[in-house]
């Protein structure tokens, strides 16, 4: 629980470079000697959890690939309560870090113009009343 706390916290940070692998599921980081995996799949129906709901799992890779150690949300949740959400908002953030996420949109709104050139942009009912910020 200690290292998936201590990889959400950076990741946020963005202090954990995370790069792509051939999975599009997966995301990864390296380490000297061992690598971190982070992925989600989806489970067949076993009539214990809900097969829409993805399962998050991280595992810990040696040099020639072998899994060392791997753990999912529900084995987490023991001790961090809200494991799913720690783990997809980690993935997330891996996910946009690795693609270039924030490069690619400034890059756009580059081409787009300056933001003088634009009336202020309305917030949405739902997010305004929540107080939510825009994902761009």
């Amino acid at each position: 629980a200690e290292l998936v706390y201590r990889l959400s916290v950076l990741t946020e940070r963005k202090q954990i470079q995370w790069e792509r692998t051939p999975d599009d599921a997966e995301f990864q980081c390296s380490f000297p000697g061992y690598s971190i995996v982070l992925a989600f799949h989806y489970i067949e129906p076993d009539g214990f959890r809900d097969p829409e709901v993805p399962v998050w799992g991280l595992s810990i890779r040696d040099r020639k690939g072998t899994i060392v150690e791997s753990v999912n949300d529900d084995e987490l949740r023991e001790f961090i309560p809200a494991a799913s959400r720690v783990m997809r908002d980690m993935w997330d953030s891996a996910r946009r870090q690795a693609l270039g996420v924030e490069a690619a949109v400034d890059q756009l709104l580059g081409y787009l113009g300056g933001p003088e050139q634009f009336p202020p942009m309305p917030a949405p009912e739902n997010h305004a009343k929540n107080g939510d910020d825009l994902p761009f």
